[in-house]
Parts: structure tokens; C-alpha cells; sequence
């Protein structure tokens, strides 16, 4: 989240520290090997330079296959819900700053919708409604006709910055950093990818991140929710059941 003034001016700075870094590639979790362990790391040190600069915010959202919603939802309807409850909730709107009365611009960049056609138009229509929410009734928020976007990663630096930072989380949190070559030894990309991912995560502590499995800590403070540079948040379902198949070994 950031003020659309400062798009250019994060997009233009993380394009050229990719090319110092002589990065050829998109820069994403995937494209992360022995090769380009020491660039990405390069390139991901900035973002959080960038970060500490404080005039934008991270929330990574987040599910635990350990805790099972024992809702029966297609989906669909949970991709339509996880999105909603991510814009209304992860950036603690109802603790910004904002004058009574004044309105607020929310323009939302989606990466590129799995779904085409009618059911992309429903979604579109239903985060719309996100300023009618009970969450905004002392903000004035608008999302303009033209407000909700799709973007392609390749061309956004600042979207290549996130899908690395959720692609390492994951790698540690599914335990991937473990992974064996035909039950040998981990090879040679694994041991790339846990490079980057502790580079990430010695920058996450910097900003009060001390454990990527739960939600980041308050400490008593609720107006940590707009405040804080970046946070993590483990959602956990109103009704759910235990997976024991997810349990930590």
C-alpha cells in the first residue's frame, strides 16, 4: 500500500537496482537458483532500504493447512472472500489518520485473475463494494470506476519484490528448505533459495517480524495495524477443524 505518487518513484528504484545487478530475468521466488541467489538477495535488500523509508506498507496474508475450515465453500467464493477480508482488515483502515470527511482514492492492481469473462466482472463488482463495509463508515473511502486493475508482474518491480518475499515465507513455512535430491542431499537450487529466504528473513526482524508462523505481534498496540512497515497475518477460520496431516513433525 502506498500513495500513487510513489509508484514511480519504488518502481524506478527497484528497476535500477535489478540492473546493477545485472538481473535479466523477472525477478520472482520461482526464477530463484545458484545463479541469481546473490543478485536477488541484492534486489530484495533495497525493497526493505525502500521499506524503511516508511511511505508504504507490506501485509502478507497467509493460511495454515493445519487449521481446516470446516465451511464448505467452493474456491471460488473462498478466492472472492480471502481478498476481501485482506483489502478490509490487513491494513487496520479504521486506525489511519485520515479528517473527518476526507475522502480516500483506493485504486487495488490485482495480478492477473485466474478467472475470465462473467465471473472476473462479479469479483470486480464485489470488492466495489468494499467502501459500503461497516469497517469504512468514518472514512470516505471511493474505489473509482476505473480503480481495480490487473497488472502483469513482469513489467512491476514492486509486485516481483512480493512474490518473492510470499515464495520465501512459504518455502520455510512447507518446510521446502528440507527437500532432498533423490534422498541424498538438498541440491544446489534448495540451497540457493534458503539464501535468499535468510537474507529476508533477517531484514523481517529488523522491522519487529520475529517468527514468519503467527501472526505479528501488537503488543498492546492496535494502531499497529496501519503503523507498522510490514506485517504478517495467519487467518485463522471462525469454525475450523484440525488437519492432522499439516501437523509439525
Amino acid at each position: 500500500m502506498l500513495e500513487e505518487r510513489f509508484i514511480p518513484v519504488l518502481e524506478g528504484c527497484l528497476d535500477g537496482v535489478a540492473k546493477e545487478q545485472a538481473i535479466s530475468r523477472e525477478v520472482k521466488w520461482q526464477n530463484v537458483d545458484s545463479k541469481h541467489a546473490e543478485a536477488f538477495s541484492g534486489f530484495m535488500n533495497a525493497f526493505f532500504d525502500e521499506l524503511a523509508g516508511n511511505y508504504f506498507r507490506v501485509r502478507v496474508l497467509f493460511l495454515d493447512r493445519y487449521l481446516k475450515s470446516s465451511r464448505r465453500e467452493g474456491k471460488r467464493t473462498e478466492y472472492f472472500k480471502l481478498y476481501y477480508h485482506f483489502i478490509t482488515r490487513a491494513f487496520g483502515w479504521q486506525y489511519a489518520p485520515f479528517t473527518k470527511g476526507e475522502k480516500v482514492y483506493l485504486r487495488l492492481f490485482l495480478d492477473k485473475l485466474p478467472d475470465q469473462g462473467e465471473t472476473k466482472e462479479t469479483f470486480k463488482q464485489f470488492l466495489s463494494k468494499i467502501p459500503e463495509t461497516e469497517r469504512f463508515q468514518n472514512v470516505r473511502l471511493v474505489i473509482p470506476p476505473d480503480g481495480i486493475s490487473e497488472i502483469d508482474s513482469r513489467k512491476h518491480r514492486i509486485a516481483q519484490a512480493i512474490d518473492v518475499i510470499i515464495g520465501a515465507l512459504g518455502f520455510r513455512m512447507n518446510d521446502f528448505h528440507k527437500a532432498k535430491s533423490c534422498g541424498k542431499m538438498r541440491g544446489k537450487r534448495t540451497r540457493a533459495k534458503e539464501k535468499v529466504y535468510k537474507v529476508i528473513q533477517e531484514r523481517l526482524r529488523d522491522f519487529g517480524v520475529k517468527n514468519i508462523g503467527i501472526n505479528t505481534g501488537l503488543y498492546g498496540n492496535w494502531q499497529r495495524l496501519w503503523t507498522d512497515p510490514i506485517r504478517l497475518w495467519r487467518l485463522k477460520p471462525r469454525d475450523y477443524s484440525i488437519d492432522s496431516r499439516w501437523t509439525k513433525k
